[in-house]
């Protein structure tokens, strides 16, 4: 059986500790199965006698220096587990344990990287180099701290270093959430990335009269016309392959021929015009430019 490790990563007091441990503490994702923890660093936080016997865990202290497959292979002898979790030093390299020979027992099944969203743009500032080693690595960013940030902000530059990372916030008792979407896009800039096409799309249809006359950009693909109508959109992937929701955006007054399917850049104004009862959204197109497709052609939600 394949072993996974999950790798946390952060600077020093950015919330590993806490989170590794809310992690092993919640009976949705721990049993009876055996965990090692390998720590880089120590923090404030510790891994006490009672948290270490409830949870079946372990915990060994190295120096990153001295680990590679051959250690980790030691460790497996010594304690039998059935995960790791690495507790990884923030001033470390990130790449160089994502790129290090594992035996083959083992795989790398996620990478989550803690911010102290109080203390991000310190960091960005002082040590650029190694946030975006971790945050570019990552799958998931979890900001906490973050009560009373600007997150607008603090999402764009996350997403500069990896659009395609998931972004949760976690307030000061640890409890998760998801960041406000009325606080994420520019009604004066809405020049949607490819990774933010899904979220805008959502936010769209709740706030139209937020975004009624604002200059819109976006890519999607073609997807058909209808009666004049030029509709472009993404799929969303609501819980597998077979179940796709279409988000897809009517574009009025664009002549020119496209080609179904293909993926293109599109310019016009947003619109949400009042007809009987209801809100009619729609494009005023101005022009639709083929452009590369995107990485995931699957769009998220965060």
């Amino acid at each position: 059986m394949v072993k996974p490790i999950y790798i946390v990563t952060g600077f020093l007091d950015s919330g590993k500790t806490m989170a590794i441990k809310r992690t092993l503490l919640d009976p949705r994702f721990t049993e009876y199965e055996k965990t090692l923890i390998i720590c880089f660093e120590e923090g404030d936080e510790e891994y006490d006698e009672e948290f270490l016997r409830k949870t079946h865990s372990v915990v060994e202290y190295l120096d990153f220096k001295d680990f590679d497959g051959r250690k980790l292979n030691e460790l497996d002898k010594k304690h039998r587990m059935d995960r790791v979790f690495i507790e990884f030093n923030g001033m470390d390299d990130d790449s160089i344990l994502l790129n290090m020979e594992l035996p083959r027992t083992f795989e790398i099944a996620q990478m989550i990287c803690t911010i102290d969203a109080s203390k991000f743009k310190l960091h960005v500032a002082n040590m650029p180099q190694f946030m975006f080693n971790h945050v570019s690595s990552t799958e998931i960013v979890v900001l906490n701290r973050s009560e009373g940030q600007d997150y607008r902000s603090l999402r764009n530059k996350i997403k500069s270093m990896n659009q395609y990372a998931v972004i949760g916030l976690e307030d000061i008792d640890g409890n998760m959430s998801e960041m406000p979407l009325t606080d994420l896009f520019d009604k004066d800039n809405l020049d949607i990335s490819d990774a933010d096409y899904g979220l805008f799309y959502m936010d769209a249809l709740d706030n139209f009269a937020k975004y009624d006359g604002c200059p819109l950009k976006f890519n999607a693909f073609f997807l058909e016309e209808i009666g004049g109508k030029k509709v472009f959109g993404r799929y969303a992937m609501v819980c597998c392959n077979n179940d796709m929701q279409r988000l897809g955006m009517n574009v009025l007054n664009l002549k020119d021929k496209l080609e179904l399917g293909g993926y293109y850049h599109v310019e016009g104004i947003f619109r949400a015009v009042r007809e009987g009862s209801g809100i009619r959204v729609f494009v005023d197109g101005l022009k639709a430019e083929p452009c590369p497709r995107p990485e995931m052609e699957y769009v998220t939600f965060n």
